[in-house]
């Protein structure tokens, strides 16, 4: 890879310093056929640096796909649901609606193929999904309380029953005799 950059930078120098344009241009009024040789000699090392530039861009590219097939790899063995045809699917959609919520477009997406970054993207998830909702909602006051046993409906008429009784007992009277009857038909 640095002999190839080393190699383009080499011919792209030597071009320069060969024959400016202007140099060409008074060449070629003065001596055809010396400019047709040095117009012949620039285009050949054009070509050589442009064949040089392509091997370049494939060794590149080549590189790239080794590097992406490896952290696929990485990417699959942290991640097992993303290679699952049914699961991945649903998982890729997610992700992408988690990044897209985030700001990131489908170009953004696209360019991420480091297994790392995928790791934080599903921690980010994750943490989204568990995190609680810290909005403040409102709460109703609850009831006043006041201490002591709390006393039912029940416990309330026995009771009352009871001081009908001792009314009676102490009275004697017929109109609490007939009060109490009354409570109990």
């Amino acid at each position: 890879m640095e002999d190839l950059n080393s190699l383009v930078a080499t011919l792209n120098a030597e071009i320069n310093n060969d024959v400016n344009s202007q140099e060409l241009d008074r060449l070629w009024d003065e001596d055809p056929t010396e400019a047709a040789r040095v117009d012949r000699k620039i285009n050949k090392r054009k070509q050589s640096i442009q064949q040089a530039q392509q091997k370049l861009r494939e060794h590149q590219q080549t590189q790239f796909q080794e590097i992406l097939k490896e952290e696929q790899k990485k990417l699959h063995l942290k991640h097992p649901e993303l290679a699952d045809p049914i699961k991945g699917t649903t998982v890729k959609s997610n992700i992408m609606n988690y990044l897209s919520s985030k700001g990131f477009t489908n170009e953004d997406v696209a360019r991420i193929y480091d297994s790392r970054m995928f790791d934080v993207i599903m921690d980010g998830m994750k943490a989204k999904a568990t995190k609680p909702n810290l909005v403040s909602k409102k709460v109703k006051p609850s009831k006043f309380v006041k201490s002591g046993v709390k006393s039912t409906k029940e416990d309330m008429d026995s009771q009352s029953r009871l001081n009908k009784i001792k009314t009676l007992k102490k009275s004697g009277s017929t109109k609490d005799a007939t009060e109490l009857l009354l409570r109990y038909l």
